[in-house]
């Protein structure tokens, strides 16, 4: 038999403001929050939500971060090596570590 659950009204969501700003522990430090893309040439994507994560400007750098990705990775990937076969097999976007993948940034 079917048991007929009650209704539930839902409130309203309320929002409250906080400032970080003034109290001594957060200070103001000048750094850009925005991601400039003018000397991106790889990006890494989530491949589940499509959602750009971030960029690098030289293939060392995204090489770096793609060595700390697998050192943390749920799934670690069982082949490494070192810059080159980075290029070749993960920066081109064809392989991932936990659903990332390291993409070039189209010209």
């Amino acid at each position: 038999s079917l048991v007929s659950l009650p209704v539930v009204q839902e409130e309203e969501p309320t929002t409250v403001g906080f400032s970080l700003g003034g109290n001594g522990y957060f200070l103001e430090d000048g750094l850009e929050t925005t991601l400039s893309t003018s000397n991106i040439i790889i990006y890494k994507e989530d491949i589940m939500s499509g959602a750009m994560l971030g960029g690098f400007e030289t293939l060392g750098a995204a090489y770096q971060h793609w060595l700390n990705t697998c050192k943390g990775a749920i799934v670690a990937p069982t082949d490494s090596g070192d810059v080159t076969f980075f290029r070749e097999h993960y920066a081109n976007g064809y392989r991932t570590v936990d659903a990332i993948q390291w993409k070039p940034v189209p010209p």
